[in-house]
Protein backbone atom coordinates (compact mmCIF):
# COMPACT_ATOMS: atom_id res chain seq x y z
CA UNK A 1 0.00 0.00 0.00
CA UNK A 2 1.46 3.43 -0.87
CA UNK A 3 1.46 6.13 1.95
CA UNK A 4 -0.20 9.30 0.80
CA UNK A 5 2.25 12.35 -0.06
CA UNK A 6 1.44 14.29 3.08
CA UNK A 7 2.77 11.02 5.06
CA UNK A 8 5.93 11.29 2.96
CA UNK A 9 6.55 14.89 4.41
CA UNK A 10 5.52 14.41 8.09
CA UNK A 11 9.07 13.64 10.07
CA UNK A 12 9.03 10.66 12.07
CA UNK A 13 9.04 10.28 16.01
CA UNK A 14 11.85 9.73 17.66
CA UNK A 15 12.39 7.91 20.64
CA UNK A 16 12.72 10.34 23.07
CA UNK A 17 9.28 12.23 21.60
CA UNK A 18 7.45 8.81 22.47
CA UNK A 19 9.12 8.47 25.86
CA UNK A 20 7.97 11.89 26.88
CA UNK A 21 4.72 10.57 26.19
CA UNK A 22 4.83 8.38 28.76
CA UNK A 23 2.40 8.52 32.27
CA UNK A 24 5.87 8.36 34.24
CA UNK A 25 7.03 11.58 32.17
CA UNK A 26 4.69 13.76 32.65
CA UNK A 27 2.23 13.23 35.03
CA UNK A 28 4.64 14.80 38.47
CA UNK A 29 4.74 18.02 36.22
CA UNK A 30 1.10 18.23 34.98
CA UNK A 31 0.09 16.41 38.85
CA UNK A 32 -2.28 19.80 39.78
CA UNK A 33 -3.91 19.84 36.09
CA UNK A 34 -4.97 15.96 35.46
CA UNK A 35 -7.14 13.65 37.39
CA UNK A 36 -5.70 11.91 40.40
CA UNK A 37 -3.74 8.68 39.44
CA UNK A 38 -1.75 6.28 41.10
CA UNK A 39 1.13 4.09 39.55
CA UNK A 40 0.93 0.45 40.95
CA UNK A 41 2.87 -2.56 40.61
CA UNK A 42 1.14 -5.75 38.62
CA UNK A 43 1.61 -9.35 39.15
CA UNK A 44 3.39 -11.43 36.66
CA UNK A 45 0.56 -13.51 36.14
CA UNK A 46 -1.74 -10.39 35.42
CA UNK A 47 1.00 -9.04 33.07
CA UNK A 48 1.23 -12.79 31.43
CA UNK A 49 -2.90 -12.74 31.04
CA UNK A 50 -2.99 -8.81 29.15
CA UNK A 51 -0.03 -10.11 27.01
CA UNK A 52 -2.05 -13.28 26.56
CA UNK A 53 -4.02 -11.86 23.24
CA UNK A 54 -0.89 -11.59 21.03
CA UNK A 55 -1.11 -7.80 20.37
CA UNK A 56 1.83 -6.35 20.38
CA UNK A 57 3.16 -2.87 19.30
CA UNK A 58 5.36 -3.14 15.63
CA UNK A 59 7.92 -1.41 14.55
CA UNK A 60 6.99 1.08 11.57
CA UNK A 61 7.33 -1.47 9.08
CA UNK A 62 4.41 -3.58 10.79
CA UNK A 63 2.51 0.10 11.32
CA UNK A 64 -0.63 0.12 8.71
CA UNK A 65 -0.78 2.98 6.56
CA UNK A 66 -2.50 6.17 7.63
CA UNK A 67 -5.27 5.71 5.24
CA UNK A 68 -6.51 2.68 6.75
CA UNK A 69 -7.08 4.40 10.06
CA UNK A 70 -9.30 6.71 8.08
CA UNK A 71 -12.76 8.69 9.32
CA UNK A 72 -16.17 7.25 9.30
CA UNK A 73 -16.70 8.54 6.06
CA UNK A 74 -13.64 7.14 4.68
CA UNK A 75 -14.62 3.68 5.90
CA UNK A 76 -17.99 4.25 4.18
CA UNK A 77 -16.37 4.95 0.83
CA UNK A 78 -14.44 1.61 1.34
CA UNK A 79 -17.40 -0.12 1.71
CA UNK A 80 -19.61 0.98 -1.09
Amino acid sequence: SAASPDAEEEPEMQEEEVLACAFSAWYDRFRSLTFKSEVISLPEDFVTYLLADGIKVGNNDDCASESSWGSAAGNEQADA
